[in-house]
């Protein structure tokens, strides 16, 4: 049987980088978070993010399609560094460089980003998936939502950060208009548009503080909705600290799935988690 399509869409967010780990649960056990609203994301070179991440698939319906999804959960792990500042079109980024891996295959990304008094940018990127180097394997079901098709979940979480999927990871990629990654200063309830789709409208939303473990370290962080205006049954969540981005995650309910005729053949509840394990940021004095 060729690929399975499921739709709708589920995505990430990925959105600007961090990783996962098998808890999906936040640790409340310890006071209420502190209101943190003055604080920056953590731009010095230097500074880095190691991260694990899972992807899972449940509540598969009806039990003749499980085999399609032998592959999860899917884990993997990496780590985010700021390496140097880059003369881009006459505009000086800061680049974040991505290295990723997963079944024993390693993939490199690069971002690019402006730091400003009112916002975190991205300015450019040229990002690395198992889809922009391998053939699309046969055993995978695809995910289509609208017109697009996605090879693989991580396309698809990949394509929640960038304007376009299935690009080289050597195409270097300059945004036009330039996504608003993060925004200062942290005021809940705030909300802005990270990419306009026309069919399709991605917004990100300061919800509440949260404290939010990484190791022996509890931090308060902002809980940002990463939501889609064409999409009901998915949940979306970034958690942003002091000492960067240290969670994604992501849950979407009853993902249909299709043959390549689009015949429904069942439904999949999808998970994608990313926790930061351990980091490095150089601290400022008050």
């Amino acid at each position: 049987m060729r690929p399975l399509k499921f739709v709708p869409l589920m995505l990430f967010i990925a959105a600007l980088y961090c990783g996962c780990s098998s808890e999906d649960s936040i640790n409340n056990s310890v006071p209420a978070a502190v209101d943190t609203s003055q604080f920056r994301f953590p731009f010095d070179i230097g500074n880095y993010w190691n991260y694990e991440s899972i992807s899972t698939v449940s509540d598969i319906r009806p039990d003749s399609i499980a085999h399609y999804f032998s592959d999860y959960p899917i884990q993997g792990s990496g780590i985010m560094k700021i390496v140097k500042d880059t003369l881009m079109n006459g505009v000086t980024t800061r680049q974040f460089i991505d290295t990723y891996s997963q079944d024993s295959s390693t993939y490199t990304s690069r971002i690019y980003y402006i730091d400003s008094d009112t916002a975190l940018i991205q300015f450019a990127y040229s990002m690395q998936t198992s889809a922009s180097i391998f053939p699309r394997s046969g055993k995978r079901p695809f995910i289509k939502h609208g017109d697009r098709t996605f090879s693989s979940i991580s396309e698809l979480i990949a394509s929640c950060r960038i304007s376009g999927a299935n690009q080289s990871g050597d195409t270097l990629i300059y945004e036009n208009p330039a996504p608003v990654a993060f925004r200062y200063p942290i005021v809940t309830n705030y909300q802005w548009i990270y990419r306009n789709f026309a069919q399709s409208i991605l917004t990100k939303r300061y919800l509440n503080f949260e404290n939010v473990s990484v190791g022996n370290i509890t931090l308060s962080s902002i809980k940002t909705e990463f939501k889609w205006s064409t999409i009901d049954n998915m949940e979306s969540y970034q958690y942003y600290t002091k000492h960067g981005k240290i969670r994604n995650f992501l849950l979407m309910n009853d993902a249909t799935v299709t043959n390549e005729f689009g015949h429904i053949l069942g439904t999949i509840d999808i998970k994608e988690i990313t926790n930061v394990t351990s980091y490095y940021v150089v601290e400022k004095m008050p």
